[in-house]
């Protein structure tokens, strides 16, 4: 594992706190690099070293989301999912832009959390043509 002196230590904070509290909307690594006032090559090697420690989630070359996002976004089509929701209708379940939202449901396909099903995603191995309950026999 890499070491970090003082400097670089804070500056993974300030990376890990930025992309937690961006949530949904993430910044690109250049958007980042203006907030944080630190140079480009400063918050690549931070975003690198973040994905090592498993802190953020690449899900395009310039899109990045903190894991607790992923998760979220795990926890909401957990509950959501189960026939399958719209990119429409999940842009509206994490209050984002499609900008963000098809991308990220696009990694969650690819990491086998959800299936595209059509227009639709569902959660992996959740088979929503099962009927919700068993057909009870009469007495």
């Amino acid at each position: 594992m890499m070491e970090l002196n003082a400097r670089q230590e804070a500056l993974l904070r300030r990376v890990d706190e930025l992309y937690r509290e961006s949530a949904f909307q993430p910044p690109t690594p250049t958007e980042a690099s203006r907030i944080l006032g630190a140079p480009p090559s400063a918050i690549h090697a931070m975003l690198e070293l973040a994905m090592q420690r498993g802190v953020v989630v690449r899900v395009t070359d310039t899109m990045l989301f903190h894991r607790d996002t992923v998760q979220r976004a795990k926890d909401l089509l957990a509950i959501e999912a189960r026939a399958g929701v719209s990119p429409s209708r999940f842009r509206d379940m994490i209050s984002a832009s499609r900008k963000y939202a098809v991308p990220l449901l696009e990694y969650l396909d690819a990491t086998g959390f959800t299936v595209r099903r059509g227009v639709l995603h569902a959660l992996a191995g959740d088979r929503a043509d099962a009927p919700a309950e068993e057909p009870r026999s009469a007495p």
